[in-house]
């Protein structure tokens, strides 16, 4: 008894094992690599005995599963692979639903800023400073960013309980007056903050900032997913003299309380992103800024960082990194904005 409780005990292990999901980045006539969620390069041998089915993104089943072969997996599809059983998702299916989904959080997609939280409902402040209602029912949909990541697969399934005060949140659902009829939420507590290098660990992915409201040393982790830019130096100048002026974009709206971002309308896939107080969105402007690398920065550099909120106020990862912003921190420290409050942007790509 005691022998084959150890075989099924091996069996199961092994099992396990061989249970890996990620996405393939090459294949030859024996098989394909994978790139696994745990960041694994793995090699997956495909035998006569190896069963190799294609479903279709967001089911949950192998009822509407497809038989193929090999030569029908393409780099970059999203496989799970199980005992001589490989399930494909291909990229192009992800990539139309991911369009698809993305098409309808533009043009029935809300956000805003929680402002009040009730027994089944909440309310938001918009960006442009307009109070909305936000009415849920048993068949609404919640998800939530990790303290941890900034990449919305690995947010959460989460309930109408986990909103608070203070969260950002996007809601896919139709407006009818003053209140959204919410089909779907993800929400998150995220954190922006200004600040100068303590120093640069690019080996370690970190870097030690100095708040400048706190005082207080904060380490940022800084992964591939990060949006680093540095404003150039004449945008800078010129984004000061607006703020000085009064003139600056997020100077319209005040409704939110100092250091209180409301959230943006710019979705772009694996990361929230930040946009700009106002009419113009600082996330688009920053796509046509110089990328940055670590190995830039130096100790006694300004930065403004976007990151998630996580328990621990001494750390935090790095969604976007803003240098060469010092013209905009020399103000007050009340007025330590790009021209506003920023805001941050839940992604909805799947």
């Amino acid at each position: 008894m005691r022998n084959i409780l150890l075989l099924l005990c091996l069996a199961c292990v092994s099992f396990a094992q061989t249970r890996q999901m990620g996405e393939v980045t090459s294949k030859n006539s024996n098989g394909i690599t994978l790139k696994t969620d745990a960041g694994q390069n793995i090699d997956v041998p495909v035998t006569p005995e190896t069963k190799i089915l294609r479903v279709p993104p967001g089911e949950t089943s192998l009822t509407k599963a497809a038989t193929i072969s090999i030569t029908d997996i393409n780099t970059g599809d999203r496989v799970l692979t199980r005992a001589n059983q490989i399930i494909v998702m291909s990229r192009s299916d992800l990539d139309q639903k991911r369009s698809a989904e993305q098409a309808q959080w533009q043009k029935r997609g809300s956000s805003g800023k929680v402002s009040e939280v009730t027994a089944d409902a909440f309310r938001i402040v918009t960006p442009n400073g307009q109070a909305m209602n936000v009415a849920t029912s048993p068949q609404t949909t919640f998800r939530r960013y990790s303290p941890d990541s900034v990449r919305f697969s690995d947010a959460k399934p989460s309930t109408f309980a986990e909103i608070r005060a203070g969260d950002q949140v996007r809601i896919l659902g139709d407006r009818n007056g003053d209140t959204i009829n919410a089909e779907a939420i993800v929400s998150g507590a995220f954190r922006n903050f200004a600040g100068t290098i303590v120093s640069v660990n690019p080996a370690a992915g970190e870097i030690i900032v100095t708040d400048l409201d706190t005082k207080q040393p904060v380490t940022v982790k800084v992964n591939s997913e990060v949006n680093a830019r540095r404003l150039p130096e004449q945008m800078s100048q010129v984004l000061a003299q607006r703020r000085n002026d009064g003139l600056g974009e997020g100077t319209a709206s005040r409704t939110t309380s100092p250091g209180a971002p409301p959230v943006g309308n710019r979705a772009e896939p694996g990361r929230p992103a930040p946009a700009f107080g106002g009419s113009r969105d600082l996330g688009q402007m920053m796509e046509r800024m110089p990328a940055l690398t670590l190995a830039e920065l130096k100790p006694g550099d300004a930065l403004i960082v976007a990151s998630t909120a996580g328990a621990d106020a001494s750390r935090a990862t790095a969604i976007s990194l803003l240098a060469g912003v010092e013209p905009l921190l020399t103000g007050p420290p009340s007025d330590r904005r790009l021209s506003g409050p920023w805001s941050l942007d839940i992604n909805m790509a799947q």
